[in-house]
């Protein structure tokens, strides 16, 4: 799912439906590896959070990622919350 796709999947929404927006998109210049693929417990940082949307009583979560966008779905099981591919995350790109 693309950046302008998630966008327009929250305005087609009924009005009833409650997202989670999980901000994922960033650089980790400290780190040799994305901070977001750390090692946290069974799974890693980015895979708790996952975990936690899709646990939670959200109608649909949203993921945004940057240019890990590959390395973190190898990495991460997302289940049922999109994955949004915002490799523009540098120009503050706006999602609505």
């Amino acid at each position: 799912m693309g950046i302008q796709d998630c966008a327009t999947a929250i305005v087609k929404g009924n009005g009833a439906d409650i997202f989670g927006l999980v901000m994922a998109a960033g650089e980790s210049p400290r780190f040799e590896s994305s901070r977001q693929l750390l090692s946290f417990g069974d799974t890693t940082l980015l895979g708790h959070v996952a975990r936690n949307v899709n646990a939670s009583g959200l109608d649909r979560g949203i993921v945004v990622l940057d240019r890990s966008v590959d390395e973190s779905k190898d990495a991460v099981d997302f289940g049922r919350a999109a994955v949004v591919d915002n490799r523009a995350y540098r120009s503050a790109v706006r999602l609505l």
